[in-house]
């Protein structure tokens, strides 16, 4: 299969109706912000970590010996105690090995360090006991692919992937989140350079020969490309290191074109009648919104000093005469001086009171689906994701691409050349 076929199977996120019309709701009932759990499932950070030692211990082992078998074991950043635990490992690591209570006097002298640095790095995996396992010789990470394993299911799954990609000398990042959670990319796949249609591959044999495995596997994250109806696919910022994830930069995208979309909106009917929660009478959409600013300060400042009916007025009238720059494309924050206090707003408020405005106006949601898609993707072109499948950069997509234009050549080079003459001079010699 090359990039290409791969990159047509894979759905676009954007085609689904459903999944816009929950971000607008969501981004309505949450007062112009759609959370990050919303797009990933929640994280219960006050539970233990999930974790069955036993089956910890064996996929520890497990990937130990592979490794030994791809060429040695290594300890990147030189840590003695770690260097000195490799050289006493049994040569094969029984499976229960880090569960013998003489070995788990020494592992807590091997992972007391900081979270950052609490994990042992093998070659050509790492291992991470409390997270996952990874690779330490990939080339540059450019995909993601996500898949909403069950907690008692990832370790089965982690060892039948690594045991797939070292049949095929494929290098290895992998995540395990082992926290308590109902997140959906709980088990994640970093794919480097143009290889994505090979690690695709890897995952349906894994389906094809072990399908009560991945029967129990749940559907990936609501904003990723959809491939199967069960792996999810995102793009990995270049220069991930500097930015973002995957999902922070789509959040954004999202969070602000249906910002752009519900604004306009607003604007263009400001003086259109809705009903006034606090008084079961009309008012304008206009007054509504000068209102909703004012209560978001009066909220923040009422903390440190009592405000007077005089100072409401006055941040009233602030707001008011500069209602055109807060509506605007390009406002970020501004601050207020009255003769009582200074207050700021920023686009957050902004946020929140068009969002509570337009849950007031009597309007189908869904009114606003294609406006949001066309600003979505406006918007993902500016920030060099691709406007037909979100899931994708633009600069990944062409080098997938680019990777089957360099193969064609190859088997062009490659194929046998057929030669067919014209023998002018015998046939005229035969006329």
């Amino acid at each position: 299969m090359t990039n290409r076929e791969l990159y047509n199977q894979i759905q676009n996120p954007l085609d689904n109706d459903e999944t816009l019309q929950l971000f607008l709701e969501c981004y309505q009932q949450n007062h112009g912000d759609i959370p990050y759990d919303y797009i990933v499932g929640a994280t219960y950070m006050n539970q233990r970590l999930t974790l069955d030692w036993d089956k910890q211990s064996e996929l520890m082992a497990f990937l130990l010996n592979r490794s030994r078998a791809r060429g040695g074991i290594k300890n990147p950043y030189g840590i003695p105690t770690i260097n000195y635990f490799i050289k006493t490992l049994p040569d094969p690591v029984p499976k229960d090995f880090f569960t013998r209570p003489e070995v788990l006097v020494n592992l807590r002298d091997v992972f007391a360090y900081s979270d950052s640095m609490d994990e042992l790095v093998v070659h050509p995996h790492v291992l991470k006991p409390w997270q996952g396992v990874g690779s330490s010789d990939h080339d540059e990470i450019h995909h993601r692919l996500y898949l909403n394993v069950k907690a008692e299911d990832e370790i089965d799954m982690a060892m039948k992937f690594v045991e797939k990609c070292d049949q095929k000398d494929l290098p290895i990042e992998l995540k395990i989140f082992r926290l308590d959670s109902d997140r959906r990319d709980s088990f994640v796949i970093y794919v480097p350079g143009e290889e994505l249609s090979s690690y695709v591959d890897v995952l349906r044999e894994i389906k094809e020969e072990n399908p009560s495995l991945v029967a129990k596997v749940g559907e990936p994250p609501i904003f990723t490309g959809n491939i199967d109806g069960w792996i999810g696919y995102g793009s990995e910022k270049i220069d991930s290191y500097e930015s973002s994830s995957y999902h922070a930069e789509r959040l954004k995208v999202i969070n602000d074109s249906i910002t752009n979309v519900l604004r306009s909106y607003v604007k263009e009917n400001l003086e259109t009648q809705i009903s006034n929660p606090d008084t079961n009478q009309t008012i304008s959409v206009r007054d509504y919104f000068t209102k909703n600013l004012k209560n978001q300060v009066v909220e923040q400042k009422r903390r440190y000093t009592n405000l007077d009916s005089k100072t409401s007025q006055e941040i009233d009238s602030a707001i008011e005469q500069s209602l055109e720059e807060l509506l605007s494309d390009e406002f970020k924050e501004k601050s207020y001086q009255t003769e009582s206090m200074t207050f700021q707003l920023n686009r957050f408020h902004i946020r929140s009171a068009i969002a509570d405005a337009i849950s007031k106006c009597d309007i189908d949601l869904s009114k606003f689906l294609p406006d949001i898609k066309k600003e979505i993707q406006a918007n993902a072109i500016i920030r060099g994701m691709d406007p037909d499948k979100i899931c994708f950069d633009v600069e990944n997509r062409d080098l997938l691409f680019a990777r089957d234009n360099s193969e064609k050549e190859l088997q062009a080079e490659d194929s046998p050349k057929v030669l067919i003459y014209s023998d002018k001079n015998n046939s005229s010699n035969q006329s």
